[in-house]
């Protein structure tokens, strides 16, 4: 069945939250208190998602489950709202990182390597265009030396 109006109303609650997490995470990352209602947003949806939070069994023993029985279409924010507080509140905040890429691409990450020394969100998007950017600069760099030598010969 299509519930356009509420699909709407979880959409507008998704990108708030998604707003409201990268400023939480960004100023954590930086040890800054969170401005504005940033942490009312993710208290208001963890509160939400906590009702389907369930105990389950299973032959490996006891762990923790979203109901499966819910429809509403919020349920994909449940999820994501928990990871976020649960982040927050254990950690490691100092290993949140934000990508240097070209034009400042300002993903935030959270930066697992074993020696925290991550730098770009994606090596293969931001960090691929740093390194070629960095070797056409260097291979122009010489084309540029002879070019002012050759005129300052003139």
């Amino acid at each position: 069945m299509a519930q356009p109006a509420e699909a709407a109303r979880v959409l507008s609650r998704a990108i708030g939250l998604r707003e409201a997490l990268y400023r939480l995470f960004s100023q954590a990352g930086s040890r800054r208190r969170p401005a504005g209602d940033d942490l009312g947003v993710l208290q208001a949806e963890v509160t939400g998602a906590l009702a389907h939070f369930r105990v389950a069994w299973s032959p490996a023993g006891f762990g923790w489950e979203w109901d499966q029985a819910s429809s509403g279409l919020d349920r994909v924010l449940w999820p994501v709202a928990w990871s976020a507080a649960e982040l927050l509140v254990q950690g490691p905040l100092e290993r949140i990182r934000e990508c240097p890429g070209q034009d400042t691409c300002g993903w935030l990450f959270l930066d697992v390597s074993k020696n925290a020394s991550r730098r770009w969100c994606d090596m293969r998007v931001c960090g691929n265009r740093a390194k070629a950017r960095r070797h056409y600069e260097r291979t122009l760099a010489p084309a540029n030396r002879s070019r002012s030598r050759a005129a300052s010969a003139v």
